[in-house]
């Protein structure tokens, strides 16, 4: 009888163990009060301020800002060509790791890079006659930047460890306008 008793009570346990978690599968929408606010559980993200473009000369009609750049680099594979309306004009470059090479040009002198990484080297160097300030660590440069004639320009290396080399980052800017 004691034995009996015991399985009962197990028997019992169990299924309300077992009731309880099937309620807690319930949408938990229907345990909402009529007037409660609903949560929306997407995730709200900000609107994507580029236009993807087929030619540079089409980002640079629609930023309203002429940039001028080579039109392949030596190890990057595919080019992309992008333009935020009557604000930049941008080139990326990506090779096979999808190691990206990103030159902007903006409408205005404000910092255009959006790079905001801390680098453990900073320096300054003439281009022509363009002051540019690179950004890099163990001698090697992952971003340049400089502003000519009210523009500001920028050149940044990303998904790569390696950078580049202050002299083959002068040869690049020197190629852009």
């Amino acid at each position: 009888m004691h034995n009996l008793i015991q399985r009962t009570c197990k028997s019992l346990a169990a299924a309300t163990l077992v009731v309880t978690l099937l309620g807690c599968e319930q949408n938990s929408e229907a345990l909402m009060e009529p007037d409660s606010p609903q949560i929306n559980s997407q995730a709200v993200g900000l609107a994507n301020p580029f236009l993807d473009c087929r030619t540079l000369a089409e980002a640079n009609t629609l930023s309203g800002v002429k940039l001028e750049c080579p039109q392949s680099l030596m190890g990057y594979t595919e080019v992309i060509y992008r333009a935020m309306p009557q604000r930049l004009t941008e080139v990326i470059y990506t090779n096979a790791a999808g190691a990206q090479l990103c030159i902007r040009k903006s409408a205005d002198s404000a910092e255009v890079s959006g790079d905001y990484n801390h680098y453990a080297e900073e320096q300054q160097v003439k281009v022509g006659s363009r002051l540019v300030k690179l950004k890099g660590r163990q001698g090697r440069v992952f971003l340049a930047t400089f502003t000519e004639q009210g523009h500001a320009f920028s050149v940044g290396l990303y998904n790569q460890e390696s950078g580049m080399s202050v002299a083959d980052m002068s040869k690049l800017i020197a190629a852009i306008n």
